[in-house]
């Protein structure tokens, strides 16, 4: 499912204003909305101002909807505002909204480009789309689309006055009616000025809380079928009324599930095998047909097919199930590795996946659909400690995924790097990597290409400026849960001759780029715990007189933790280190005890080792 199904309209504009020039500017962003029975109309309403040669990208409109644009009209103006070139038709392009994903789907696009040769000019275009179908009456984003200063953005909506709905607000500088009393209307407006792009930070929260928006959420909707946002209950027994008779499998399907199935006296081992069956015959494609952002596609398209999207592969696994008795639960979440986080008090559409949940007796199981290489029962960084919403008939309701804890996330590693007096280093090391580290490598089987070993470096952070010898990755079996990882590499940028002396530089060591407290304005949001434990032996050629710039050293915060312990030897130098990033959400007004807490980490990591000889 595709992030933020039902945003109704999206113009994609992806190019940079720099604060010192403005090469463009938007004068002007104004949405206003309208609702006659189930038909809601978005009218829009742009005017850009291109300042330079560097602001023409922002002539390139493409206007994505699943209804085509009506009264689509564009004009270029002068810098006095005479009007200098009109949009004409057989300047309009449409594509299909394909991706690489994406099999089939409604939503197109509809561009235009208007060019002017003489700085400064204005365009100015607006239009309007009719949805007969809607959760939201409108999702507004204005900083969304464009990258660079707003003067002005209003969103409006006119409503009957006994139209009940909710909205979620986020930085808007003002909101006000106005009563209509002749029509029995109301005309709801939201207002901000003078936007300028907020960018992101490291391990900042998701976008949408740092953003201007406004959700307007009725309580009574209609998408396919009428479904209200009364509770959880009453949105999530609309989901499964949308996608009621869809599990019928064929009879060759029926077939093979129970001849994978009979012989076997226990439900667990049952869902394993039905799973691996799954995952060895289907692929993971988005359709997106007619009501295919919300609605499934039958069991039996997938039986036919074998392929399907994140809604289909999950009916598909719930439908196998079903045949030999085993009760499960479609299950909507929002995933990413920054998820943003349900706002409970509102019911509603704030979900972009499908994964399923099989409760047992003593536990539950909990199925990604879409991965042919996921472990059975495994979510991960994409859908771990998150609300969903489980479709359980009548009885839907909101529950938490189980959380990576630290030991699911814990890197170990350990490494022999042996010194010669030449100046050339040789590493061995051998890995298990768990976690968002495992997600990533596993895709690569046994096998890490030499074209992403450079990425393996900068992931795991050894070190630059290395030589692979040997590489190896390996899975213990297809459910597990971790991979083992070994190398061996060389490297001539380890250590330092100076005389007796020799200054060896930190390997495999933590590093966290974080901005300085003047310069931080947003929250730090660590999703994942971050755990590491190394034993790193430096062997050298001759016997150690002294060891300085390093010692023993441990500390603790609410942050986490650090500890190094160094262990000395006629000829070798053991360390010992343990680093632990705890989960969790930090205001900024802690910020600067977190950096703190980062920064004498960081400076720990990244202390040179001088030996004397």
């Amino acid at each position: 499912m595709q992030n933020r199904l039902l945003l109704f309209f999206s113009i994609i504009v992806s190019f940079n204003c720099t604060a010192q020039i403005k090469h463009a500017e938007v004068k002007k962003y104004n949405t206003h909305i309208t609702l006659n029975g189930n038909k809601v109309t978005s009218n829009l309403e742009v005017e850009i101002k291109i300042n330079t040669p560097k602001g023409t990208s922002y002539s390139e409109i493409d206007i994505y909807s699943i209804n085509k644009p009506q009264n689509l009209v564009a004009s270029i103006y002068d810098a006095s505002g005479n009007e200098i070139k009109k949009l004409k038709k057989k300047d309009l392009k449409y594509s299909s909204a394909y991706s690489n994903s994406t099999f089939h789907t409604d939503g197109q696009y509809t561009s235009f480009t208007l060019l002017h040769n003489q700085y400064p000019y204005t365009i100015k275009y607006s239009y309007s789309i009719v949805y007969n179908n809607y959760i939201h009456l409108e999702n507004w984003l204005p900083t969304r689309d464009f990258d660079c200063d707003i003067d002005e953005a209003v969103l409006s909506a006119t409503l009957p006055n006994d139209y009940k709905f909710r909205t979620i607000e986020n930085l808007i500088d003002t909101a006000y009616t106005i009563a209509d009393e002749a029509t029995l209307q109301t005309t709801y407006y939201w207002k901000i000025k003078n936007l300028q792009p907020q960018k992101s930070q490291h391990y900042s929260p998701p976008s949408y809380t740092f953003i201007p928006r406004v959700e307007i959420i009725p309580f009574d909707f209609h998408y396919g079928i009428d479904g209200s946002t009364e509770s959880w209950e009453t949105f999530g027994n609309w989901i499964y009324n949308l996608n009621q008779n869809k599990s019928d499998l064929t009879d060759d399907e029926k077939i093979m599930v129970h001849r994978l199935t009979d012989t076997i006296d226990n439900n667990r081992t049952k869902i394993k095998v039905l799973y691996h069956y799954l995952q060895d015959n289907t692929r993971y494609i988005n359709v997106s047909l007619d009501l295919g952002g919300l609605q499934t596609y039958p069991a039996e398209y997938v039986c036919n097919n074998k392929y399907g999207d994140c809604k289909a592969l999950s009916n598909y696994m719930q439908a196998l199930l079903e045949e030999i008795g085993i009760k499960s639960h479609y299950t909507i979440v929002y995933a990413g590795i920054n998820p943003v986080r349900i706002d409970e008090e509102y019911p509603s559409q704030q979900f972009n996946h499908v994964i399923l949940c099989v409760p047992q007796p003593k536990d539950t199981i909990w199925l990604e659909c879409t991965s042919s290489i996921t472990p059975f029962n495994y979510l991960g960084s994409f859908t771990h400690n998150r609300k969903v919403l489980i479709i359980d008939e009548k009885e839907s309701r909101l529950i938490t995924t189980p959380a990576l804890q630290n030991e699911s996330n814990k890197n170990i590693f350990s490494t022999i790097v042996s010194i010669n007096s030449n100046g050339l280093s040789t590493i061995q090391t051998k890995a298990t990597l768990r976690g968002y580290d495992f997600e990533y490598f596993k895709s690569f089987g046994n096998n890490i290409p030499k074209s992403k070993q450079a990425d393996l470096i900068d992931r795991i952070n050894f070190m630059k400026g290395i030589d692979f010898v040997e590489i190896e990755s390996t899975v213990p079996h297809r459910d597990s849960s971790y991979i083992n990882l070994s190398f061996e590499a060389t490297t001539s940028n380890l250590s330092e001759k100076m005389g007796h002396k020799i200054l060896i530089s930190p390997i495999n060591h933590f590093s966290f780029k974080f901005e300085k407290p003047e310069k931080r304005n947003l929250p730090v949001v660590i999703n994942l715990p971050i755990v590491q434990t190394d034993t790193i032996q430096y062997k050298l050629s001759e016997p150690i007189k002294e060891l300085k710039g390093i010692e023993n050293t441990e500390f603790t915060s609410v942050y986490g933790s650090y500890s190094r312990q160094i262990v000395l030897s006629e000829r070798t130098i053991k360390l010992i280190r343990d680093i632990e990033i705890n989960q969790g959400h930090y205001s900024i007004q802690e910020y600067e005890a977190f950096y703190n807490f980062i920064d004498k980490l960081s400076q720990q990591e990244n202390r040179k080792i001088l030996i004397t000889q």
